[in-house]
């Protein structure tokens, strides 16, 4: 597999995590420190980002990824940028938008730096 195709694998896991309310495995794809920027509010470390998803209006809904990322990898950094939809249960969207990410490689995978998003409508 390639680097690309560990990040793009990484990503739909992340969206299935999410979907099963898994949220600390979901968190355990950022590095400890890792940040989640979401319009501007920013949640720092693993502890937070669970704790932010335990309590999301989106429990309960389905994220649709519609777009592959474009995934660039340079060495043990890397940066995806792709779109993202958020449905409920009964197919009504409930938030989209775009996300901008910062990869690491560590020796077990590799984990978001720092995921900025940026919701649209």
């Amino acid at each position: 597999m390639t680097d690309e195709d560990a990040i793009r694998s990484t990503i739909a896991e992340y969206a299935h995590l999410a979907d099963d309310g898994r949220f600390e495995e979901w968190a355990e794809l950022y590095v400890e420190d890792g940040d989640l920027d979401i319009g501007g509010d920013v949640l720092h470390g693993r502890e937070a980002l669970a704790a932010f998803m335990r309590g999301s209006s989106t429990v309960g809904s389905t994220t649709r990824i519609f777009a592959v990322p474009d995934v660039r990898v340079d060495g043990d950094h890397a940066t995806s940028v792709g779109n993202f939809l958020v449905v409920s249960n009964d197919m009504q969207p409930v938030s989209a938008g775009r996300v901008y990410d910062e990869w690491v490689r560590d020796p077990d995978r590799w984990r978001l730096r720092f995921r900025r998003i940026v919701l649209k409508g």
